[in-house]
């Protein structure tokens, strides 16, 4: 249709036309090859990214038995005396108080100092197990450990690192 056009317009005016249609595939071509450049230049900064991931080193397992760690650690027994302790003096507390109080009244008693035991173990055990993970924290990271996990969730493979956390423990007093 274009053409003709062009061949009802004058010699000069023909010669526009053509030049604006030169001028229009020339800015077409121009937009296509730069993007490929912006294609080839996005493909080359992502190899270097791959090429990054492939040389990340491997991730190293370290392995502890906290079962054993809590049996080896050297307060273990102030915890257990302490656990003692504040259940006689909730059997006594009990004892005393439980004197002219309804079945109802001495259930609920006896739940309320059983969770106040509870809460006292838990407070203690935390205390105790914030301790051992301070200390399986510098062995990891003396060791270069990436993690260290529980060992009952181990199949296979790791770094058994539970003696060297128990070495570090301060003696018994």
């Amino acid at each position: 249709m274009i053409r003709q056009q062009a061949e009802i317009l004058p010699h000069g005016e023909k010669a526009g036309i053509w030049m604006f249609l030169l001028k229009k595939r020339t800015f077409c071509i121009f937009r296509c090859t730069f993007l490929l450049i912006l294609v080839a230049a996005g493909l080359m900064l992502i190899q270097p990214g791959q090429a990054a991931a492939a040389k990340a080193p491997a991730t190293t397992i370290g392995i502890v038995d906290y079962g054993q760690l809590m049996d080896a650690y050297p307060g273990l027994q102030a915890v257990d005396q302490t656990l003692r302790t504040e259940a006689e003096q909730a059997k006594q507390e009990f004892a005393s108080r439980s004197a002219g109080l309804n079945d109802q009244d001495k259930q609920r008693l006896g739940q309320e100092l059983g969770l106040r035991l509870e809460q006292k173990r838990q407070q203690l055990l935390q205390e105790m197990t914030e301790k051992i993970n301070v200390i399986v924290g510098s062995v990891a990271a003396e060791k270069k450990l990436t993690i260290v996990v529980f060992k009952d969730t181990v199949i296979t493979g790791g770094v058994d690192i539970t003696k060297d956390v128990a070495a570090k423990f301060t003696p018994k007093k």
